[in-house]
């Protein structure tokens, strides 16, 4: 895989935020022009996060899901004793990811009419466990609007954790009211 970091922190989001584990940031895509971060065997990875055994790690940056050694870096780093937490978009299938896995799907709103919505796919929202991690990025009460539409279709909270995210101009507490209006365990998360 094509590393750019791998760095000991404090990680953000979902039910590991303010925890210390290991960041590792995987670049754009395995080919990039610019040949941007290190390749980095699967052994090489779970090496460099030895010095804090058992600690989590999270795999984020680009899109993790594009590599086709994820599933075997995952392997290594829970036969190493590590939790692992993969972000992704969702448009790719999580299927090939092994089990004990959390998948940590963001959705973000386009910010204009020319970008595509990195949306998670219909298939992925079934695929989600209930310690995998449904994130919302709500940045107005149309993007809020949307996101509950999806919660309810898909009964979201009830097999996964939901959260969501204010983003831009929008006040962290309207949207915690928001949230608090529609009576779901829907969790108010840090950007």
């Amino acid at each position: 895989m094509r590393i750019t970091s791998i760095s000991l922190a404090i990680l953000a989001g979902g039910v590991w935020h303010g925890l210390p584990g290991w960041r590792v940031r995987t670049a754009d895509s395995e080919d990039e022009a610019e040949h941007n971060g290190e390749v980095l065997e699967a052994e090489e990875i779970v090496e460099q996060c030895s010095g804090f055994p058992g600690a989590l790690v999270d795999i984020c940056g680009g899109e993790p899901m594009a590599y086709g050694a994820l599933a075997s870096v995952c392997r290594e780093l829970h036969a190493a004793n590590h939790r692992v937490r993969v972000h992704t978009n969702g448009s790719i299938s999580l299927a090939r990811l092994p089990d004990g896995v959390i998948r940590r799907v963001i959705w973000t709103k386009p910010r204009s009419n020319l970008e595509s919505s990195a949306l998670p796919s219909e298939q992925v929202l079934t695929e989600l466990t209930e310690d995998d991690e449904m994130v919302f990025r709500i940045d107005s009460r149309s993007s809020f609007q949307y996101a509950l539409e999806r919660i309810r279709s898909h009964r979201l909270t009830r097999h996964a954790k939901v959260e969501m995210i204010a983003v831009d101009e929008l006040p962290r507490p309207q949207l915690g009211n928001w949230i608090l209006e529609t009576g779901l365990p829907i969790r108010l998360g840090d950007d």
